[in-house]
């Protein structure tokens, strides 16, 4: 109570006083002010960076899934060539099987050990 009789004992002291209080509480606003107003801005800036990580990764995944797109249709070219060539392969050797006489006793006649060897 004693504090509060000087401190607004006359215009003067309670003018200056009331002066002080002012400044006292806005200097404690922006004090607090400032700090959530930085606290906003990393929250902004976190959020910013956390929507680019996120964006960049989505075009990851995608440009990956092209390329697997691409590589699954070339592996696919492949394979159904390969096929074609089992195929065409598999025929010739039937075609050979039945072309070629296989003598009785199993035992390879110097004809076709020249022709095996390519002669």
């Amino acid at each position: 109570m004693l504090v509060l009789r000087l401190l607004f004992r006359n215009r003067t002291t309670s003018a200056i006083t009331a002066v002080v209080l002012v400044f006292a509480t806005l200097f404690t606003w922006h004090k607090v002010d400032k700090g959530s107003a930085v606290r906003k801005a990393v929250a902004e800036y976190v959020a910013d960076l956390e929507l680019e990580t996120a964006r960049a990764r989505i075009e990851e995944i995608e440009r990956r899934a092209r390329v697997a797109e691409e590589a699954g249709a070339r592996l696919q070219e492949r394979l159904q060539a390969a096929e074609g060539e089992a195929i065409r392969m598999n025929e010739e050797i039937e075609r050979y099987a039945e072309e070629t006489d296989v003598p009785a006793d199993g035992l390879v006649d110097d004809g076709l050990l020249d022709r095996l060897r390519g002669r």
